[in-house]
């Protein structure tokens, strides 16, 4: 979430973020505030397996019926079931009233569509007595359910989001007794503050979110196998520091070289060096992977964490 924000071209942010005890985030080049996370969202969502799994749709017990009376039936009982991280919001929301601005709430499984994602937004900003609400795109298709909706029923309100100005924030309903505190929020809101729908899809739903939570972290991890370029000027070392780089440490699990003469001295911090012949052929570089997945790079390419993420 840190760098897909780090990498929006709009001039001006500040974040507040709630993170668990002992969990390192990659700096920022802007203001930002922590406040610790407490509760347990693990316990949470089992709670709510537990509670309301028989309700939901197929995909698991957080993904909503497509039927309108099931979906009915279900929000209600996800949204009587307790959030024991809300009251993390009003943390937060103090950081966020010490200046005037404009406040948007993003969950970590949510990332920017792309760079310009918030110029597109705030140039859709006009008085502060608006509620600007938009379309995100989630894997389960949440977005075509309440987009441009007179009243938006009980949900937790995936498939849309909203931006409002700081001086409403004194509106807000964080309650632990349940899940269902945007809804609330975005109610108390639009009680108050004429509702602007836009047509823009600046938010999505993160590639590998429809994995969590059945799938361990590790699984998620790739072997890269670098080609080494002979005959002209050759990146390895730069690729090799980027890979090795914090923020692709869930990412990345080892690091091959498939070189024509170096060894393992020559690099540090890969898994191995291979020295292959020049009729190897695919085949022969899957066997150097200790993963299901891998990806196989010249080591004259570019490569950032969304790429990762969308390989």
């Amino acid at each position: 979430m840190v760098d897909t924000l780090e990498a929006q071209t709009y001039p001006n942010i500040t974040q507040a973020v709630a993170i668990r005890s002992g969990t390192d985030i990659p700096s920022t080049s802007f203001d930002r505030d922590e406040a610790e996370l407490r509760g347990s969202a693990v316990d949470d969502y089992e709670e709510v397996c537990t509670k309301c799994g028989a309700l939901a749709g197929e995909g698991g017990c957080t993904t909503p019926p497509q039927d309108e009376d099931q979906r009915r039936k279900y929000f209600d009982c996800v949204c009587s079931s307790p959030d024991s991280t809300a009251s993390t919001m009003y943390e937060l929301e103090a950081f966020g009233s010490q200046a005037e601005g404009w406040i948007l709430y993003l969950d970590d499984d949510k990332t920017f569509v792309s760079p310009t994602t918030l110029s597109l937004l705030m140039a859709e900003v006009g008085s502060p007595e608006e509620l600007v609400v938009f379309r995100s795109n989630t894997t389960t298709g949440e977005e075509r359910f309440d987009f441009k909706k007179k009243i938006v029923p009980r949900s937790s309100m995936d498939g849309i989001g909203y931006i409002f100005h700081s001086s409403h924030l004194p509106s807000t309903q964080w309650n632990p007794k349940t899940r269902c505190g945007k809804w609330a929020t975005f109610t108390s809101l639009a009680s108050k503050l004429r509702i602007k729908w836009i047509d823009l899809v600046p938010t999505m739903t993160h590639p590998l979110q429809r994995h969590l939570p059945h799938t361990p972290a590790d699984d998620f991890k790739m072997t890269v196998i670098v080609l080494e370029t002979r005959g002209r000027t050759a990146w390895t070392t730069t690729l090799l520091d980027r890979l090795q780089e914090p923020e692709l440490l869930n990412l990345v699990a080892d690091i091959v070289v498939a070189s024509i003469d170096k060894t393992e001295d020559d690099y540090e911090g890969v898994s191995k060096v291979v020295n292959l012949s020049s009729e190897s052929g695919l085949a022969e570089l899957a066997e150097q992977s200790e993963t299901e997945s891998v990806l196989l790079l010249s080591d004259s390419v570019y490569l950032d964490k969304v790429s990762l993420h969308l390989s």
